[in-house]
């Protein structure tokens, strides 16, 4: 069973580590774009904007301080 299901029951949603939102229309877990982040699990939970003049390096970041200066913060 693939990582981002809790467990095998169709009527259960997906529960999403950090780093990780719930994509509504596929109902899979997909990385934090670029410039954003998700520090908590769980999905209702969606990924939260890096500060002004902020981004991440990569997706998928966990945490604010994953935020680094930067040009573009997801815009």
């Amino acid at each position: 069973m693939p990582w981002y299901y809790q467990n095998s029951s169709f009527t259960d949603l997906e529960v999403c580590k950090k780093g990780f939102e719930l994509n509504n229309k596929t109902q899979r877990c997909d990385p934090c774009k670029l410039g954003f982040y998700k520090d908590l699990k769980g999905s209702n939970v969606t990924c939260k904007r890096c500060p002004a003049n902020y981004t991440t390096r990569a997706t998928g970041k966990t945490s604010e301080e994953d935020c680094k200066l930067g040009e573009d913060n997801g815009k």
